[in-house]
């Protein structure tokens, strides 16, 4: 989007303006963040999950899970805890306050995933009824 709106305003200052060349280099470093952006989030992503493999830690404020915290409360909430994979994963609903449209309030969802360790179904069935409760 912000790529998009680069081209457009250098489209305009190339048609109305005499000397463009200035704000169209701008609009050319603007694309080249935004395409490195894009190339590097989700390399970031992919490493730090490598990394940190599906540690997770799980309580009533919220779940941690490879470097980032999903926190149940002010910021953010727990929706929804389900099992998926034949019993091999948690899948948690996650959603965060988020302005739709600019003005529109709502909620951004997320399901994150955290995987069941093989003697982990005491605890996997504790944290289904805790959730469920709440």
């Amino acid at each position: 989007m912000a790529s998009g709106f680069a081209i457009f305003f250098a489209v305009l200052f190339l048609l109305f303006v005499d000397e463009p060349w200035g704000a169209i280099s701008v609009a050319i470093g603007i694309i080249l963040l935004t395409g490195f952006l894009q190339w590097y989030v989700p390399l970031m992503n992919y490493k730090r999950n490598q990394k940190y493999s599906g540690v997770a830690l799980i309580s009533q404020y919220g779940v941690y899970l490879n470097g980032i915290w999903y926190p149940n409360g002010r910021f953010g909430r727990i929706d929804s805890v389900h099992l998926i994979d034949n019993n091999k994963t948690l899948a948690f609903q996650w959603s965060q306050f988020a302005m739709m449209g600019g003005k529109v309030p709502g909620r951004n969802y997320f399901t994150i995933r955290v995987p069941v360790p093989e003697s982990g179904e005491n605890k996997t069935r504790q944290i289904l009824d805790y959730f469920s409760k709440n």
